[in-house]
């Protein structure tokens, strides 16, 4: 063995494994002969307990909360009519069904309008007219609002299948 590792394992800091990770595999070094396909073998063992992290995927519900922050200003003037007290009535877009005075955030809407939708009260379809409801009940606060706006909105909440 050469020298330079006959110390190395003689060091007595073997480790985990021992000297025995560190062999010539029989090759020879005296007189001048040794095995050209053997001489030295290292064995590496990957022993560090990697622990395995798993991502969990975002809720549904941050995808619909995603369609509304695309356009901020429309999220905003939502969010700011979901905070006034009292329940949303959707009459006369939907006369028996209104957004209850517990929906104070645009993550509970999306709560309240998947709900609706997987149990049948209102079609996929009717979301512009929920919408457009929801900027009616306070004319000063949704003034100006494009039309294309809320049509994008419901273009993207329509793009991810509620039920």
């Amino acid at each position: 063995m050469p020298p330079s590792l006959s110390n190395l394992l003689s060091s007595g800091d073997e480790g985990e494994r021992g000297a025995s990770s560190y062999e010539n595999d029989g090759g020879s070094y005296g007189g001048g002969q040794s095995r050209s396909d053997g001489d030295f073998k290292f064995v590496c063992i990957n022993n560090n307990n990697n622990t395995v992290v798993v991502v969990e995927e975002p809720p549904v519900e941050d995808e619909y909360e995603e369609c509304f922050n695309t356009n901020t200003t429309l999220a905003g003037i939502i969010a700011d009519i979901l905070e006034v007290p009292g329940p949303i009535s959707l009459f006369p877009v939907f006369p028996d069904i209104s957004i209850g005075a517990d929906v104070e955030t645009i993550a509970q809407l999306c709560d309240f309008l998947e709900e609706q939708i997987t149990e049948g009260n209102i079609p996929q379809s009717g979301l512009i007219d929920i919408i457009l409801r929801i900027l009616e009940i306070n004319p000063e606060i949704s003034e100006g609002v494009l039309e294309e706006s809320v049509e994008a909105l419901v273009e993207c909440l329509s793009d991810i299948d509620f039920g």
